[in-house]
């Protein structure tokens, strides 16, 4: 019974900070949480499959780095995904 609530408590924690909406910004992006909160991340990175899924590397001013999945359809505009990928593909090459 305990370890079935430090899951549940655990995974409650994981959704309350998954983002839910972003503003596409110079080099980054800026999230929303479900509290409220805005932080900008940089993009350092990521993958894309097809026009399907792009995979992106977040870093923010201070913390580790985090991943987001981001699925081509869920965007309401077809133009932003093409652009956070466009964008995704530029920042890796700086690293390279």
């Amino acid at each position: 019974m305990t370890v079935t609530v430090a899951l549940a408590a655990a995974a409650w924690n994981g959704e309350r900070r998954r983002p839910v909406a972003f503003e596409i910004g110079q080099d980054g992006l800026t999230t929303w949480e479900c509290a409220g909160h805005a932080q900008y991340r940089r993009i350092s990175g990521g993958a894309q499959w097809s026009d399907r899924l792009l995979a992106l590397i977040l870093v923010p001013a201070q913390g580790r780095s985090a991943s987001c999945l981001l699925a081509a359809d869920a965007l309401a505009d077809t133009t932003a995904f093409r652009e956070l990928a466009m964008r995704a593909g530029r920042c890796a090459q700086e690293h390279l």
